[in-house]
C-alpha cells in the first residue's frame, strides 16, 4: 500500500498534484512516486468481519467496532446452519459422484463376484460382471473377480467412514459455541473430505 501525505494513494489512477495533472499509471514508476514523497507501507490487516464492523480510514487503516454479544450469537447460529447444510450436501455429492447413478450395477457386480468367489472361481461358469471386467482389463477371471470385490469393499469402508465423520462433524458443529471452535471443525471436515476424495480417485 502507498501513502501520500498520510493518505492512501493509488498509483494507477489519473490525478492532479499541485496544479500538475498526471495521467493514469504515471505513478506506477517508483522514481516518480519517490519524487513526490509517496511511501510504501505494509497493508493493514482488516479485522475479522465475524467479530467486528470495520471502517477504512483515509490512511488505509481500519477503525473496528466489536459486534454485540447478541449479534455474535446470531451470526454464529447462521454460520452453523450454513455449514451443516454444506456437510450434508458434500457427503451426498461425493456418494453420487462415485456411484454416478450406477449403484444397482455395482451391487449386481459385487453379488455376482462374491458368488463366483464362494464357488471357487469355476472356469466353466463365469458371471457376466466378471466377464466384463476380464474383457475391459485383459486379466484372468480370478483377478477380475477379486478386483470387483476389493473395489466394493473399499467403497463400503469409505461409506462407513463418510457416515461416521459426517455424524461426528454435524454433532460437533451443532454443539459449537463460537466461530473459533467452528473454524476448527470446518478445517477437520475439509481435511477429511480431501483425503476421502483422494482415496476414491474423485
Amino acid at each position: 500500500m502507498y501513502l501520500y501525505q498520510n493518505l492512501k494513494f493509488d498509483p494507477s489512477i489519473q490525478r492532479t498534484i499541485e496544479d500538475t495533472q498526471y495521467p493514469a499509471g504515471w505513478f506506477l514508476d517508483p522514481l516518480e512516486r519517490a519524487r513526490i514523497g509517496v511511501v510504501e507501507v505494509s497493508d493493514p490487516v482488516r479485522p475479522d468481519d465475524r467479530f467486528f464492523t470495520s471502517v477504512e480510514n483515509p490512511d488505509g487503516s481500519y477503525t473496528a467496532t466489536p459486534h454485540s454479544a447478541e449479534d455474535l450469537a446470531e451470526r454464529h447460529a447462521a454460520e452453523k446452519t450454513n455449514f451443516l447444510f454444506r456437510v450434508k450436501a458434500e457427503a451426498g455429492a461425493i456418494t453420487q459422484q462415485v456411484l454416478s447413478g450406477l449403484d444397482s450395477e455395482y451391487e449386481l457386480a459385487e453379488k455376482e463376484a462374491a458368488a463366483y468367489r464362494d464357488a471357487g472361481y469355476p472356469a466353466e461358469s463365469i458371471p457376466e460382471s466378471v466377464k466384463s471386467e476380464v474383457d475391459a482389463r485383459g486379466v484372468t477371471p480370478t483377478v477380475a473377480c477379486d478386483a470387483i470385490l476389493t473395489a466394493a469393499s473399499n467403497w463400503r469402508m469409505a461409506q462407513a467412514s463418510l457416515r461416521r465423520n459426517r455424524l461426528a462433524v454435524q454433532a460437533a458443529a451443532a454443539a459449537s459455541v463460537d466461530a473459533t471452535g467452528l473454524d476448527v471443525i470446518k478445517e477437520n471436515w475439509a481435511t477429511f473430505m480431501a483425503s476421502l476424495r483422494s482415496s476414491l480417485g474423485v
